[in-house]
């Protein structure tokens, strides 16, 4: 060791990391909620809305129009809830899908 060399003081907290990962795949809507069709070419993009807490799904990512599917990486261990908007060019979006869950060991 040198002089210069530094002791840690503490032992530095790893994050809770899951091994697992979470996979959601899902269709392209081809009808709107008001009964009228929705071409491919009108989604913008996709929605996905994540958390720990069903009531608080407050982390979002956004997905390209030619996706649908996401494989979520490196998360915490817990059980993580998930639900899709879709975004259409006039800048309208669906309401939320149902949530799905998984939980990370």
């Amino acid at each position: 060791m040198t002089p210069d060399s530094k002791i840690p003081t503490e032992k530095q907290s790893q994050p809770d990391i899951s091994l697992d990962s979470v996979d959601l795949a899902w269709t392209a809507p081809l009808i709107r909620t008001d009964g009228s069709s929705i071409a491919l070419s009108e989604i913008q993009r996709y929605g996905i809305f994540y958390g720990l807490n069903t009531k608080d799904l407050s982390k979002v990512l956004k997905v390209d129009s030619d996706e649908t599917f996401y494989s979520f990486k490196s998360l915490t261990r817990g059980r993580w809830h998930f639900a899709i908007v879709v975004v259409d060019t006039r800048g309208l979006k669906s309401p939320r899908s149902k949530v799905v869950s998984k939980l990370l060991n």
